[in-house]
C-alpha cells in the first residue's frame, strides 16, 4: 500500500502540528495506523471494525514533513508467507524512499483479552486525590522545555497526576483522531521521567486495541516500573523511549571568549602559539637540527632557508664556498622565486593571523605594501565593510631588522627612515586640542563625545592621551564629523577606550587558542569524542564532577552513592561496540554524558574497603561515584586484575543460566562464541556443575585454545562458521 502524506490538504495538515526542534515529524503513531488500515484491507474491513494487537514494534528512522512537499510511504504486509523484513518475524514494515522507517509484527486477535482494563475504573478519583498534578498548559510547558513542540491537533493531555511518581493518572482528550489521541497516550511517558530531555518512542513490546468512540475525556494510566499504559481500549506493554540528539547548527560557529586587551600588552598571542613560537627561536643543537631536516617542516620555513643559505656558504668543516657578492645574490635570488621558501608559511609569520595582534574583530584583513592609489585602495577597502563594521589601517614607517639585513644581502637600498623624528616632533596638535578642552569646560558645553582622528601615522600619541578625555565634551570640526563616514561612527556611540588595573585596553571577542580545551588534571575519565571512532577516544577532566551522594534513577528510585578510587577498569565488548559506532547509546544517554565504562575495582575512598562493581558508565576512570548496591567486597584471594574480570561476564551467566535456564548438575550444554569472555566464563560455570559440554568457535587458533586451556574433547568442538 502506497501513502502520500500531503500536509496543504485538509486531511494531512494536522501532521504538522508533531514538531520536534521545530521540525515536524510523521508521529509513530501514524505508522501503527497505516499498518492496522492495512490489516484491515486484507480482511475486507474497515479499520476501526478490526481489533489489532501490534508487537515488538521498532521505530527505525525519523520521516520529516513539509508544508510544500508530498511524503511518500510504502506500507508492506505479510500475513502468512513467512518472508522477513530486516529482523526476524516481522510481518509489516513501513518505508520512505526505500528506507525503513518502523517495523513489527500486528495480527488480529483470537483468544487475546484485554486484561488490565481494571486499573482504569476509578481513574478520576485516583487522580483528584493525587498530590502533584499539571494541567496542560503546564504539561505541553514541559514537553516544549523537552524539544517537543506540538502545536494544538497534538496537545490532547488535559491532566496528569502522582502520588509516588511510580503510578500515573491522567484525562485524555479524543475528538475523533485516533494518530492525535493515541500520541498523547505515548506522551504521557515522558512527563513520567525525572529528567529532561528529548525523547521519542523506540520500542514497544505489545500493543492492544480495541476501537470504539467512547467520551470527550478518557482515561489513562502508566506503571513506570512495569512500563505499562492503560487506556479505555488500549493496553501498551514495555514501551522503550530513547533521547533523539538534538540538532545544532553549527554553520559560521565560532568559539570565541570576550577578553578585555590591553593596549600595550607585551604578550600579544596565546600560549599555545607561544610555546610552539619559543620552540622554534630557541638555541638548537646539531642534534635539533637533524631533527628539523627530518620532521614535516612545511612551516619552518626561515629555518629552511638559513639551512639551505649555511649549506651553499659553507662545507661540512665550516670551510666558506661562496667567494663574492654574486654568487651570494644568486643563492638569494633562487631563494625568494622558490615558493618552497615562502616565508608568508613560517610559523612565526603565522602570528599576524593571531587576533590579539590587532585586538579587535575585522572581517577583511590585508596585508601588503600598498603600490596602488592609495585613495582608491582605502576606498574599495570602506566599500567592502559590514553594516556597523570599521576599518583599522596599520603603515610601517620603517624597516625590520631583519629586512635591512637581507636586503642588504641582496644590493637593495634601504629605505629611509630619517622624517621619523621629525614627525614625532612636528606633533602640533596636542596644544590645540588642551586649549579647546579648556575653553569648553570653562563655558560648560556638555555635549556627548569626544573624537580624536589622525590621519598621518600610528605614533602620533592619540591612544596615550585618550583615557585622560572621557569626561570632556566633544570637539567639532568642519572637517570630518559632519561628513561620512564620521558622521555614521559618531552616531554609533562606540566606546573608545576602557581603563582596567591602570591599563589603556579594549573589550574584544577573540577565537579561544588551540589548546583551550586542554588541561592538566589527576582526575579524569574517558569518553567518546565528536567522531563514532577509536580515533575519537578523549580523556575528560572529572575534578569538576560533584560527589552526589544521592540521586533518582530512571525507576525514580533513590540512589545513594560513595566515591570509588579506581584502580582496575573493564573494557567490555558493548563498550567496543559503542566506540566503534556499530550500536547506539541506550537510555544511560537521559542522565550521563558518557556511554562506556561499566565495571570497576578499587578502594572506597571513605572507609579504604577494597570493591568491585558495575555502574551506567564512567567507570575508565580515576573515580567514580558509584551506587553502594551495585558493588560488592573483593574477596581476600583475589587480586582487584581478576576481580573486574568477571562482573558482566558472570553476571550475564547467572541471569541466563541460572535465574533463565535453571542449569542442573549433569546436562549438556552448547556454548557459542566459547573463545570469548562470556564464553569461557560458561565454560567454568559448566565445568563446575559436571555438564557435558559443546562448543563453538570461528577459527582454528580458537579451537587449538580451548583444547588446550579447558581440555574440551576435539569432536566437540564446532566451527560457528560451518
Amino acid at each position: 500500500m502506497n501513502v502520500v502524506i500531503n500536509s496543504r490538504f485538509k486531511d494531512d495538515v494536522f501532521y504538522l502540528d508533531h514538531a520536534v526542534d521545530g521540525n515536524p515529524l510523521f508521529p509513530a503513531t501514524g505508522y501503527l495506523l497505516l499498518a492496522w488500515r492495512q490489516l484491515a484491507a486484507y480482511a475486507g474491513k474497515l479499520w476501526y471494525k478490526v481489533p489489532v494487537i501490534f508487537e515488538n514494534v521498532q521505530l527505525k528512522r525519523a520521516t520529516f514533513l513539509t508544508d510544500n512537499k508530498d511524503t511518500r510511504l510504502t506500507v508492506r504486509y505479510f500475513p502468512l508467507t513467512g518472508r522477513r523484513i530486516q529482523t526476524k518475524q516481522n510481518d509489516f514494515g513501513i518505508y520512505e524512499n526505500d528506507n525503513l522507517c518502523c517495523v513489527g509484527k500486528i495480527r488480529a486477535p483470537g483468544d487475546d483479552v484485554l486484561v488490565a482494563q481494571h486499573k482504569i475504573y476509578e481513574n478520576e478519583t485516583n487522580l483528584s486525590k493525587c498530590e502533584y498534578i499539571l494541567e496542560r498548559d503546564d504539561i505541553y510547558k514541559e514537553l516544549r522545555i523537552l524539544g517537543l513542540d506540538y502545536g494544538p491537533e497534538f496537545r490532547r493531555l488535559l491532566k496528569v497526576g502522582t502520588n509516588d511518581y511510580k503510578n500515573f493518572y491522567a484525562l485524555n482528550e479524543w475528538t475523533g483522531n485516533w494518530v492525535t489521541y493515541m500520541d498523547a497516550v505515548l506522551q504521557s511517558m515522558a512527563l513520567a521521567l525525572p529528567f529532561l530531555n528529548t525523547l521519542l518512542e523506540n520500542e514497544m513490546d505489545k500493543f492492544k486495541e480495541r476501537f470504539a468512540i467512547y467520551p470527550a475525556n478518557m482515561p489513562l494510566y502508566f506503571n513506570m516500573d512495569t512500563k505499562h499504559l492503560v487506556a479505555q481500549g488500549i493496553e501498551v506493554e514495555q514501551v522503550l523511549a530513547f533521547p533523539i540528539p538534538r540538532r545544532v547548527d553549527t554553520v559560521d560557529l565560532v568559539l570565541d571568549s570576550a577578553e578585555f586587551c590591553a593596549n600595550d600588552d607585551p604578550a600579544a598571542i596565546d600560549e599555545s602559539m607561544k610555546a610552539s613560537i619559543m620552540k622554534y627561536l630557541e638555541s638548537i643543537s646539531d642534534e635539533v637540527i637533524e631533527e628539523y631536516r627530518n620532521a614535516n617542516n612545511e612551516n619552518h620555513v626561515m629555518f629552511r632557508i638559513l639551512d639551505k643559505m649555511l649549506s651553499e656558504v659553507s662545507d661540512n668543516n665550516n670551510k666558506q664556498k661562496i667567494d663574492n657578492n654574486k654568487d651570494m645574490k644568486t643563492l638569494l635570488n633562487d631563494i625568494l622565486v622558490n615558493p618552497d621558501y615562502d616565508l608568508s608559511r613560517d610559523l612565526i609569520n603565522q602570528i599576524s593571523s593571531n587576533e590579539r595582534m590587532i585586538r579587535s574583530l575585522v572581517d577583511i584583513v590585508c596585508e601588503n605594501f600598498v603600490t596602488i592609489n592609495l585613495q582608491t585602495f582605502l576606498q574599495d577597502l570602506y566599500d567592502s565593510i559590514q553594516s556597523n563594521g570599521f576599518l583599522l589601517t596599520v603603515f610601517r614607517y620603517k624597516f625590520t631588522e631583519p629586512e635591512i639585513a637581507l636586503n642588504s644581502l641582496n644590493g637593495k637600498t634601504c629605505l629611509n627612515n630619517d622624517d621619523l623624528d621629525s614627525r614625532i616632533d612636528n606633533v602640533q596638535w596636542f596644544g590645540v586640542l588642551q586649549e579647546k578642552l579648556i575653553a569648553a569646560k570653562d563655558a560648560d558645553n556638555k555635549t556627548d563625545n569626544v573624537w580624536l582622528i589622525a590621519n598621518d601615522s600610528s605614533i602620533n600619541g592619540i591612544i596615550d592621551v585618550n583615557p585622560f578625555l572621557v569626561d570632556f565634551p566633544v570637539i567639532q570640526t568642519k572637517l570630518f564629523l559632519n561628513f561620512c563616514p564620521y558622521s555614521d561612527i559618531l552616531a554609533n556611540d562606540l566606546v573608545a577606550n576602557v581603563v582596567k588595573e591602570g591599563k589603556v585596553g579594549t573589550y574584544r571577542h577573540l577565537r579561544l587558542p588551540t589548546d583551550y580545551d586542554k588541561c592538566l588534571s589527576n582526575g579524569y575519565h574517558l569518553n567518546l569524542g565528536q567522531t563514532r571512532d577509536l580515533s575519537g577516544l578523549q580523556w575528560f577532566d572529572s575534578r569538576k564532577i560533584p560527589e552526589i551522594q544521592e540521586q533518582f534513577g530512571l525507576d525514580n528510585r533513590k540512589v545513594n552513592q560513595k566515591r570509588v578510587d579506581i584502580y582496575y577498569s573493564g573494557l567490555t565488548f558493548r563498550d567496543v561496540m559503542l566506540s566503534t559506532g556499530r550500536i547506539p547509546g541506550g537510555p544511560e544517554q537521559l542522565i550521563t554524558d558518557c556511554s562506556i565504562g561499566c565495571e570497576f575495582a578499587g578502594r572506597r575512598a571513605d572507609t579504604g574497603e577494597r570493591v568491585m562493581g558495575l555502574a551506567m558508565s564512567k567507570a575508565i576512570s580515576t573515580s567514580i561515584n558509584a551506587n553502594i548496591d551495585s558493588m560488592t567486597t573483593v574477596p581476600k584471594q583475589w587480586s582487584m586484575a581478576e576481580a573486574v574480570t568477571i562482573l558482566s561476564t558472570y553476571s550475564t551467566l547467572w541471569y541466563g543460566l541460572i535465574k533463565r535456564a535453571n542449569i542442573k548438575r549433569g546436562e549438556s550444554i552448547l556454548v557459542h562464541s566459547a573463545a570469548g569472555g562470556v564464553g569461557q566464563s560458561a565454560i567454568n560455570m559448566c565445568l563446575h556443575y559436571g555438564c557435558d559440554i559443546y562448543v563453538t568457535v570461528g577459527t582454528e587458533e580458537k579451537k587449538q585454545f580451548l583444547v588446550k586451556e579447558y581440555n574440551i574433547p576435539v569432536n566437540r568442538i564446532f566451527n560457528s562458521r560451518d
